[in-house]
């Protein structure tokens, strides 16, 4: 690739705990958060005076320093690169990216990718460390970035247009959404007090900048929750066969052969709270594909606040996008960026009545 002449930048594309590498070469975008403080330049000093660090506001007004035509060099970690492209077109701040996997992104810029994949280096600092956003590379980066074989287009086509963010729906629109589904009036009233619960420990936490375990996120945060969709303790059980959280067919009477594989319909993966739920999807799949338990049709990732629910496909896998996806402090009835629904399809497929029809909607 020809570099003379031109400025390169190294983009993070999430840190040790979650990636969104996939997620930003599929819309050919970069974006960086916090977002919520509302466009650059004026978000800067609301962003100081909430606390923010000034190398956090500098690698935002970095990233507005991207200019057309620049090269983006998107990393995670200090030694992998998944993707090389070309910024096109001024910086943007859309809430289209304003809820990804827990993190506010809407500080978004269109990248023509030209290759991505995943290339280490066995120098565990060949890149840099510390910031989002940084200009150039360390001289074994760019040699191997000058010796990739890129070709890049001289009358490209448009870039795919951004989906519209969608809407949030208030609790009301939800409690109405359960009603039509045939949920009566007490499972309904639960699953309220079980949402506000949820969110208020959530904000307790962030306020006390208290991180709880696993074992505390699943009693406090995660159990509530299911009790409430109508998932029985005998039902439910904690750390089974290697699975934070599994839950077995309702319509079995409990018994000392209920908990068993052939019985088991879906497995949850319990992260910390504020931990990615798209990135743990890889380890939480190889519980729920062994051989025997072909009716554990759903894989649930959660961080108590946030639920990525999958459901198998026809080839019986779990791809990486989830079916559907909820924030219970934030609803929304879709993700279009995720390709996924929102909090009702999402509410719907935790409960132990979709077992019997499967049907997403």
């Amino acid at each position: 690739m020809n570099l003379e002449g031109r400025r390169i930048w190294q983009v993070a594309a999430g840190d040790t705990n979650r990636s969104y590498g996939q997620l930003f070469t599929d819309w050919n975008v970069i974006a960086i958060g916090p977002g919520s403080y509302g466009p650059w330049p004026d978000c800067a000093e609301k962003m100081r005076n909430d606390g923010w660090t000034a190398r956090k506001v500098g690698d935002i007004r970095r990233f507005y320093e991207i200019a057309d035509g620049d090269i983006v060099v998107l990393r995670i970690g200090t030694n992998i690169i998944l993707a090389v492209g070309i910024a096109e077109g001024p910086p943007s701040h859309t809430e289209a990216f304003g809820d990804v996997d827990g993190w506010d992104l809407q500080h978004v810029r269109r990248v023509r990718w030209l290759w991505h994949g995943f290339h280490q280096f066995p120098n565990a600092y060949t890149l840099d460390w510390g910031q989002t956003i940084t200009p150039g590379l360390k001289p074994a980066a760019e040699e191997w970035l000058k010796a990739l074989d890129l070709t890049e287009p001289t009358n490209p086509s448009p870039l795919p247009a951004l989906p519209s963010p969608s809407p949030e729906i208030n609790a009301e629109e939800l409690d109405a959404y359960f009603a039509d589904d045939g949920c009566d009036t007490e499972t309904i009233h639960r699953l309220a007090q079980a949402r506000a619960h949820v969110v208020s420990r959530h904000a307790w936490y962030n306020k006390v900048k208290h991180e709880p375990s696993e074992y505390e996120t699943i009693a406090y945060l995660v159990l509530p929750l299911l009790k409430a969709l109508g998932w029985p303790e005998t039902h439910t059980a904690i750390e089974w066969c290697r699975i934070d959280v599994a839950l077995f067919d309702t319509t079995i009477d409990a018994s000392d052969t209920l908990r068993h594989d052939a019985n088991l319909v879906a497995a949850i993966e319990v992260k910390r709270l504020n931990y990615s739920c798209l990135t743990a999807k890889d380890q939480a799949a190889t519980y729920a594909q062994q051989a025997g338990r072909e009716d554990c049709q759903r894989l649930i990732v959660t961080d108590g606040l946030r639920y990525a629910v999958h459901v198998r496909d026809e080839d019986g896998q779990f791809s990486y996008y989830p079916t559907a996806y909820l924030n219970l402090a934030r609803l929304r009835d879709q993700y279009p960026i995720m390709k996924c629904q929102g909090a009702r399809t999402a509410l719907r497929l935790m409960r132990p009545e979709w077992g019997k029809s499967r049907a997403v909607r």
